[in-house]
């Protein structure tokens, strides 16, 4: 019976870690998504400066969280997100608007991708 209840107690410690994590992952995700979706829209009001501060800023909360989220995502996807961050900052300091734009809007959409990912819906499983 003792190995039942072993047993039982290591499957609920190994789900309560598993959901833990997802929310952890889904609130990190979205809080450097809504910084790039910020700059998206003070691009789209010429203020230049915020743009490149919101980039700035979901880059550092991309970074800070780096060794957590490696642990839980494929290291490609974490390294595509790096690559787009840089790539924006690279078109912020040219002044190239019209990439500036589209790096924010894909690696936006490449981070909440990812989230979406590694949320257990049927057709994650499948």
């Amino acid at each position: 019976m003792k190995y039942l209840y072993i047993g039982v107690s290591l499957l609920a410690v190994t789900l309560a870690a598993s959901i833990l994590t997802l929310c952890a992952l889904n609130t990190r995700a979205d809080e450097a998504a809504a910084q790039l979706e910020a700059a998206i829209v003070a691009f789209d009001r010429d203020d230049w400066q915020t743009a490149t501060a919101c980039v700035e800023k979901a880059e550092s909360l991309w970074n800070h969280h780096k060794g957590f989220l490696g642990t839980l995502l494929d290291h490609e996807e974490s390294d595509t997100i790096q690559w787009g961050l840089a790539n924006i900052r690279s078109f912020a300091v040219t002044g190239s608007g019209e990439e500036f734009r589209a790096g924010c809007t894909e690696t936006a959409a490449m981070i909440r991708h990812i989230a979406q990912m590694e949320r257990p819906y049927y057709y994650n499983i499948l």
